[in-house]
């Protein structure tokens, strides 16, 4: 992995893992700025973060409060000082219809990795030739027209 935002420190920026946590794989991100909620540079909408969208979520039902998130500048500050300010200044100056379809990109993956183990169930039960639904609906129908 890549240590774009703090040089001297050991953990790195992985997308593999990112995919695998729920959006919690910046880990260089995380270290150099460790009250940030989000745990990314990015916004929810521009890398896959479902850790960070459930928390906005929590926070407009009330569930979450005092959500800390540093300041652009303060990033750039301190990566300018122990990181690769020419790789964040990239990242930082992309048009917004570009980050929009690199995120939608991320996110389409995130899921695919996410979900590995529905999605692979369900190809070795059409390989082996079975029903690849997990339940039988008869058992639903059952329920609903038994009630009394």
């Amino acid at each position: 992995g890549s240590r774009i935002y703090d040089k001297q420190l050991r953990p790195t920026e992985n997308k593999l893992v990112v995919y695998m946590s729920m959006g919690e794989g910046s880990h260089n991100y995380h270290h150099a700025f460790p009250w940030d909620y989000t745990t990314s540079y990015h916004k929810w909408y521009e890398s896959y973060n479902l850790a960070t969208l459930f928390i906005l979520i929590s926070s407009l039902v009330g569930l979450a409060y005092d959500m800390k998130r540093p300041k652009k500048d303060t990033i750039l500050q301190y990566v300018e000082k122990k990181g690769d300010i020419l790789e964040v200044n990239l990242i930082h100056k992309r048009h917004i219809i570009i980050r929009l379809i690199i995120g939608l990109f991320d996110w389409i993956m995130g899921c695919i990795v996410t979900s590995w183990p529905i999605w692979s169930i369900l190809v070795i039960k059409v390989a082996l030739g079975q029903e690849w639904w997990f339940f039988d609906c008869n058992d639903f129908i059952f329920i609903k027209y038994n009630w009394f």
